[in-house]
């Protein structure tokens, strides 16, 4: 009857009426962590010994050396496991607790400090990457750091910080997977929403951003001597402007008696902050987002108090998450602080200022989380975690994506300014000219392939070789061919047509507009980074007129009445010399700088072809505006 019952154990715990040394070891862990309580009596003959290991039991028996224990083996073995069993000489330990991952004291404190000063640092970090900002690759990076610290912060909130709060293990309770099904219906539903945006091309009005708050004001141009400076703070220009006609410019005086005053108003709306200003002239939002921050850093070090105080990997842990998501968020406020009256000096004071409360969270985290259970303090850092990665960042993150697909076409404005133009303006001018120009690449080869020649040659070919080869791949693959070709053909022609405008003006912009007397260039400026341009010269064929040049405005900042402002510039600037009018010239192909040239009041006067053989073949055409001023003067 005995032997049936150690069969039964052989046949479900072993395999061929035998137990291995590996199934022995797992059906002692199971029987151990299956005892109802642990035999914690001073009556224990086992009470100051400790538990035998696998290894000490097969000695014990002689079996030192065996592989796989047999029926008459674990026949003998049994008084053993019995013994074991009912007079443990250890407490039961759970085996998902480790007592080696709480940390002492000292490392607690010391770990913890190493962590918040890291972050601190890296957030301090911002302040020298302000100036990248004015990059126009600077929003997808940040993008990309904004994700970053989303999926950290979500991640560690719903995977750790939470679980932790309710008491919940990893190993019993069995609740990653589902834990991950809602980090996978998050960013399925993300992706849907995504792609139905890009498909459905819908405008997602977002509120929230790091980035300073937008008011609304009227262009004002202020003309004296041969410098004009507009501000336009963040305005709808092109609402508040439709009623504004260029030749209903007023002629300007060439008395520049007001000049300083007016030179002196531009030059603190754009450098007061690098001055340095008064506390009193800093904004009211600089001090709410001080306040602000020191309240989000100190919990984020009561979060990394208690977490250290739970277990190293749980302290680092949140330190990564805490980590990915101070750096956006510091770049983001040390912005919002320079943009609203501080220096570059106040802005990092006041942000270390912020980045003490971290310690003190620190602190206070490691005091309760070592007297109390840190469950209040996880739930309170997890909530936090979950509204500044899905309420704050994540807004953010879809605005700045959402804003880059427009190319900032919205009614999103930004401060800017336009100022002749400045030596050290060289590089970014061509840098604008030449993406510009780029640009119209896309819609050249669009134009080329709308033409009837165009369309004839590629239908014969692909004809001629359907019938030649009676196969659809390699016209197909000769047509793709063709159309590749075609297109390194355009970018040629018009990389050409750039390097020529280079070495023509744009390397010798001094002698070529502003040494002249009746010529000038202008640049728009926002955020300390040219974004547009402007330039003029008496023209060729009418030195009566004055032609309109170089106009081209970053595709980041278009939809914001710089090339209107930038177009008024150049009339106002004719007018004021005393010009009959402004002519230029345009490409058939750039169809929004006609609408533009047409909403300005500027009249087709004629139509020609480019001089260069494919350019006629491809009916390439040029198109001529001409605005006239005279019949407006007062």
């Amino acid at each position: 009857m005995e032997e049936s019952f150690l069969q039964n154990i052989l046949r479900f715990y072993g395999e061929s009426d035998s137990l291995s040394t590996g199934n022995l070891e797992n059906f002692l862990r199971l029987i151990t962590s299956r005892r109802a309580a642990s035999v914690d009596d001073d009556a224990s003959p086992l009470r100051d010994r400790e538990c035998p290991s696998l290894s000490e039991l097969l000695s014990a028996f002689g079996l030192g050396n065996a592989s796989a224990v047999s029926l008459s083996d674990l026949e003998m073995m049994c008084p053993a496991i019995l013994h074991q069993v009912v007079l443990p000489s250890c407490p039961h330990t759970p085996s998902n607790v480790n007592e080696t991952s709480v940390l002492p004291d000292y490392k607690v404190w010391g770990y913890g400090f190493l962590a918040v000063t890291v972050i601190n640092l890296a957030a301090l970090v911002g302040l020298f990457l302000v100036p990248l900002t004015k990059k126009t690759y600077f929003p997808k990076v940040l993008t990309y750091f904004i994700g970053l610290a989303i999926g950290t912060l979500f991640s560690n909130a719903v995977l750790q910080l939470i679980p932790e709060a309710l008491g919940l293990d990893p190993k019993d309770d069995d609740y990653v997977l589902n834990v991950v099904g809602i980090f996978g219906g998050f960013y399925i539903l993300f992706f849907t929403e995504r792609v139905l945006q890009i498909v459905l091309k819908a405008d997602a009005e977002m509120g929230h951003s790091h980035f300073p708050p937008l008011q609304s004001a009227d262009v004002n141009i202020n003309t004296f001597s041969n410098d004009v400076v507009i501000n336009n703070i963040c305005g709808d220009i092109i609402t508040n402007n439709t009623n504004h006609d260029i030749n209903s410019i007023s002629e300007k005086p060439s008395n520049p008696i007001e000049s300083p005053t007016v030179e002196k108003n531009a030059c603190m709306l754009t450098c007061h902050w690098l001055k340095g200003n008064g506390m009193s002239n800093i904004k009211t939002m600089a001090w709410m987002i001080t306040v602000s921050d020191a309240v989000h850093n100190f919990i984020d070090g009561l979060a990394i108090g208690a977490s250290f105080t739970l277990s190293l990997l749980t302290g680092f842990s949140t330190s990564i998450a805490i980590f990915c998501e101070e750096f956006p968020h510091e770049l983001g406020d040390f912005v919002i602080l320079l943009n609203s009256g501080m220096n570059v000096g106040q802005a990092a004071c006041f942000n270390m200022l912020s980045a003490m409360c971290c310690y003190l969270g620190l602190a206070l985290g490691i005091l309760l989380g070592s007297s109390f259970a840190p469950n209040a303090i996880f739930a309170i850092a997890g909530g936090m975690f979950l509204y500044i990665s899905l309420a704050d960042m994540f807004p953010e993150m879809n605005s700045i994506m959402v804003t880059h697909a427009k190319g900032y076409r919205g009614k999103v404005m930004a401060e800017f300014q336009i100022r002749r133009y400045r030596k050290e303006d060289h590089e970014e001018v061509k840098e604008v000219f030449t993406i510009g120009m780029s640009e119209h690449i896309p819609s050249s080869c669009m134009h080329i392939l709308k033409q009837p020649l165009a369309q004839m040659l590629l239908g014969c070919v692909f004809c001629a070789l359907l019938t030649s080869s009676m196969s659809i791949l390699l016209p197909v693959l000769a047509v793709t061919l063709i159309l590749a070709a075609g297109r390194q053909g355009v970018t040629y022609m018009f990389n050409k047509y750039i390097q020529t405008c280079l070495e023509q003006d744009l390397n010798h912009i001094q002698e070529t507009y502003l040494d002249p007397p009746n010529a000038c260039f202008w640049v728009a400026e926002s955020q300390g980074r040219v974004v547009g341009t402007v330039a003029c010269l008496p023209a060729e064929k009418d030195p009566s007129f004055l032609e309109l040049k170089r106009l081209s405005v970053k595709k980041t900042h278009r939809g914001q009445g710089i090339a209107k402002a930038l177009c008024r510039v150049v009339a106002d600037f004719a007018l004021e010399r005393g010009f009959q009018g402004v002519l230029l010239h345009t490409s058939v192909v750039q169809t929004d700088a006609q609408k533009l040239y047409e909403h300005m009041g500027y009249m087709k006067v004629s139509e020609f072809s480019a001089p260069d053989v494919i350019a006629k073949l491809t009916n390439f055409t040029l198109l001529e505006y001409q605005l006239i001023l005279k019949l407006h003067r007062n």
